[in-house]
């Protein structure tokens, strides 16, 4: 599952950001889109002046890989408003909706965001031998899915995972800055060692 996942890198724009800061107008940015998709006005692509169908765009969001054997499984939550954030092997549901369905402001991302760095800060975090649940989604499909039909048997695991499943995306959060256009699309694709990252 690792090298079948799309992933973006943020181009240099020459402005100073924190990591927090980019994460935020990541965030941002691809809450447009997706109302722009929501809404109908999403750019049609077009190829020799032919429109292009733009339905799968809509796929983007919300859709994840359930494993099962043999074959995977596509399943797209109908109304997710959370993201996913990956930091130090841990993962925490963060909102991307005010209750009145109008997405989060930018700064209102920043201190989300800002909030789960401060996690890691105060040390609630605790450094774990075992490996997270996450590096169970680099294993072949259908080692996962036994993992994975294992996990639902608990109450708590699958209501863990389904918080995961049902993410609009995930976002993994890195505390290493790559030197090169290579490294920063191997570090995005599969972090340092494929366990602060959800393939599925």
């Amino acid at each position: 599952a690792v090298h079948i996942n799309w992933f973006g890198v943020m181009p240099d724009l020459g402005i100073p950001t924190t990591n927090v800061q980019a994460a935020a107008i990541t965030l941002h940015c691809l809450l447009e889109v997706k109302g722009m998709l929501e809404t109908g006005v999403f750019p049609i692509e077009k190829i020799r002046g032919n429109p292009l169908d733009m339905n799968q765009f809509t796929r983007v969001f919300g859709m994840t890989r359930v494993p099962a054997e043999g074959s995977d499984n596509l399943v797209q939550a109908s109304d997710s408003k959370h993201v996913v954030v990956l930091r130090k092997n841990a993962m925490y549901s963060m909102p991307l909706y005010r209750r009145s369905g109008e997405p989060l402001s930018l700064g209102e991302l920043q201190a989300q965001i800002a909030a789960v760095l401060n996690l890691d800060a105060v040390n609630i975090l605790e450094e774990v031998d075992d490996p997270p649940i996450s590096l169970l989604t680099s294993l072949n499909r259908d080692e996962w899915a036994a993992e994975h039909t294992q996990l639902l048997a608990s109450k708590t695991n699958a209501a863990s995972l389904k918080i995961v499943e049902e993410a609009l995306f995930c976002v993994a959060l890195d505390d290493r800055s790559p030197n090169t256009k290579e490294e920063a699309a191997n570090i995005a694709l599969k972090g340092m060692d494929g366990r602060n990252r959800w393939f599925d």
